[in-house]
């Protein structure tokens, strides 16, 4: 019997997590899903971990196949799992993190309440850091997000069956999410779920870690091009003056970071309070990282035009 989700999770190296991971999938209050945990040739217990669960719940089964050694990301992993999957939706779940018991059931009822062809959901950061992890709910949200990092978050994604496998992952970029949800946003209508569904685990594994030059590279090309499709009559110093609020990087005159201002004025002329509130914090970081004197009437000046909701 087809099952309404398939869930794809990828794994390598995290044996001393997937026990947590995979129960956490097999324990949602939405039963009816099938579990595809590939193993990308890890080398410590984890095919076995999970060939183990594989034997006692009928609705998991594994992949295993060899390490890619010039691999910068999952995406062929989650591909592999993408083309067996057989539900009608697919979600991803990363083999390190936890989701929580309604997840799939709380994406799945905002999904088709909202018309969405992909939905995210809320995050809490565990582990090394607690914190909470925040993700815009709408589209118009999610583009303006997405000029400065993922929109929403990969390992709560739940997408069309037929949209996913079709789309599949690039495999060519190092920050796989960004890529696909940058492609995405212009084929498909994205949306988070306000409610929480996922726990994050950040450690010394994270691929996010492990791979930050080769992600930040990836990145950096990806925003350019995402930036330049929806502006194409901006400029060099517009774009310049967007990646340096996303890095944080220090402007070094009045006018860039008046650019940078009038970008944050823009972005946040959204209907999401915490978009605005998001748009404020990294104009104030911006104004605290120049290296030119900022007065206050300046800085005050835009802060007022980015927290004043639209209308």
């Amino acid at each position: 019997m087809t099952p309404a989700i398939s869930v794809v999770m990828p794994v390598f190296n995290n044996a001393a997590y997937l026990p947590d991971a995979i129960e956490s999938i097999l324990n949602q209050s939405f039963a009816d899903l099938e579990l595809i945990v590939v193993d990308d040739g890890s080398s410590d217990a984890g095919p076995d971990i999970a060939a183990d669960y594989a034997k006692r719940d009928s609705r998991a089964r594994t992949i295993v196949r060899p390490r890619n050694p010039a691999l910068l990301s999952g995406a062929q992993a989650a591909n592999a799992g993408i083309a067996a999957a057989r539900g009608d939706y697919i979600a991803r779940m990363d083999s390190d993190d936890i989701a929580l018991p309604d997840r799939l059931a709380v994406e799945l009822a905002h999904m088709k309440e909202h018309g969405l062809d992909i939905c995210g959901g809320q995050a809490f950061m565990f582990g090394e850091e607690n914190k909470p992890m925040w993700y815009p709910e709408s589209q118009e949200g999610i583009r303006c997000e997405l000029f400065f990092r993922s929109g929403m978050l990969n390992p709560t994604l739940l997408v069309r069956g037929d949209l996913m496998r079709q789309a599949r992952y690039g495999e060519e970029d190092a920050f796989e999410e960004y890529e696909f949800q940058t492609r995405m946003f212009f084929l498909a209508k994205l949306g988070n779920s306000p409610e929480l569904v996922h726990r994050f685990r950040w450690h010394g594994g994270n691929t996010t870690r492990v791979l930050e030059p080769q992600k930040a590279r990836s990145r950096w090309q990806l925003r350019f091009k995402y930036f330049f499709r929806l502006y194409p009559q901006a400029t060099l110093a517009d774009f310049r003056a967007v990646h340096a609020v996303a890095w944080t990087l220090p402007f070094e005159t009045i006018e860039e970071l008046e650019t940078a201002g009038r970008w944050l004025v823009a972005l946040s002329r959204v209907d999401e309070a915490k978009v605005r509130e998001r748009m404020m914090r990294r104009w104030t970081e911006s104004c605290a990282a120049a290296k030119i004197p900022v007065t206050r009437a300046l800085e005050t000046e835009f802060a007022a035009r980015i927290s004043e909701p639209p209308g």
